[in-house]
């Protein structure tokens, strides 16, 4: 081989190793996954007058699969989560106020017009019926064979969930005119269940007796409003919840004393997430509490009060008032993607439900059901 072949051969080599030094720095461009992309929905808004909005206050959850849900007048449902395929409806005329739950191979949800209906998750065949006389607006909860439910009218049920025998109810004198009226979900824990009330009272019972433990204000006057109507949550072996104003309260289970309070504009359900709370606000932030009782501001979602929040995919799907929901990144604090539901006066009163398939399962309050995958 001559020189002139040998500086070629050279050339070649040192061209290719320059160029593969090169690739290894070159930054390749990646494809976002989408978060919400659509993989079925359903219009469950029932027909109506112009002019005579219907608001869905009530929600979807899912089990095993299928997907439970009431439509406003047109009778509750099970669909298939993987295609949302009806297996069953009753046939009802009801408007629903809250979530169902499940127990026991039974589906039991409440109406307004104050019944509780108790049914075969598999074919829709009716368990029992019964009147509590008033409009079923808190979330059911099931613990150790009893449900517990507070009503409109501030009265509280312990029933039993297998034949809906009542096993003893409690009703709250609310008397705070400027209540907005909305009733708490309880929480269970051991030997007591918990309820917050629209006076700003919380209360203990006996979950055996329905005797009360302890009776104590915890919401706070602002803005008129007091109520206690966010779900209650444990938190390092305190319950924690918020009121009306968005004010955050540790509340020692045993005395029912607030050990801390956090002022804020909480405006969504709480969530725990690697020991700390996350939380959206009337300001459209999402924000989480420190260890030290802090709030830390994590970004701005919306320039509108935030309504819902839930994890899922492990970031915060996050829900506003103008008809938008996003999806934010608990990695690198950004939003990842945004929505629109549909209708700028569309919104979630009930928090997006992580499907058995691994889907989202979103509800809003003009009645249209999606689920995202």
């Amino acid at each position: 081989m001559n020189k002139v072949s040998l500086f070629i051969v050279a050339a070649v080599l040192s061209g290719c190793s320059s160029f593969k030094k090169l690739e290894k720095n070159i930054v390749k461009p990646s494809l976002q996954k989408e978060a919400f992309k659509a993989y079925w929905g359903k219009n469950l808004d029932p027909a109506y007058l112009s002019g005579n909005l219907p608001i869905h206050l009530n929600g979807a959850i899912v089990h095993d699969e299928h997907i439970f849900v009431g439509s406003a007048n047109n009778g509750f449902m099970a669909l298939k989560e993987l295609n949302g395929r009806e297996l069953w409806r009753s046939n009802e005329k009801e408007f629903y106020t809250s979530l169902p739950v499940v127990y026991e191979g039974a589906v039991i949800y409440g109406t307004e017009s104050g019944r509780i209906f108790s049914r075969n998750i598999l074919n829709g065949e009716l368990n029992y019926e019964i009147e509590v006389g008033a409009s079923v607006d808190g979330n059911p909860v099931v613990d150790g064979g009893r449900l517990f439910v507070q009503l409109r009218n501030h009265q509280v049920f312990a029933i039993d969930a297998v034949t809906g025998k009542t096993l003893w109810s409690y009703k709250k004198s609310v008397t705070n005119k400027t209540s907005i009226q909305k009733v708490g979900q309880a929480y269970v824990d051991g030997s007591y269940v918990f309820f917050g009330f629209a006076d700003g009272d919380m209360v203990s019972f006996r979950v055996e007796t329905g005797e009360i433990v302890w009776e104590k204000k915890v919401g706070q006057l602002n803005d008129k409003f007091l109520d206690l109507d966010r779900p209650i949550l444990h938190y390092k072996n305190r319950l924690v919840t918020v009121d009306s104003a968005g004010n955050i309260f540790f509340i020692n289970k045993k005395s029912g004393e607030v050990e801390e309070q956090i002022e804020s504009s909480a405006s969504t359900n709480l969530i725990i997430q690697n020991d700390e709370i996350i939380f959206g606000d009337s300001w459209g932030r999402i924000n989480r509490v420190r260890q030290d009782y802090s709030i830390e501001n994590l970004g701005q979602v919306s320039k509108r009060a935030l309504s819902r929040v839930a994890l899922w995919r492990g970031g915060v799907v996050i829900s506003d008032i103008s008809g938008m929901i996003n999806f934010f990144s608990l990695s690198d604090y950004k939003i990842l993607q945004t929505k629109n539901l549909g209708n700028e006066l569309s919104t979630l009163f009930t928090a997006p439900v992580k499907g058995k398939l691994g889907g989202l399962l979103v509800f809003t309050n003009r009645g249209r059901l999606y689920y995202y995958r």
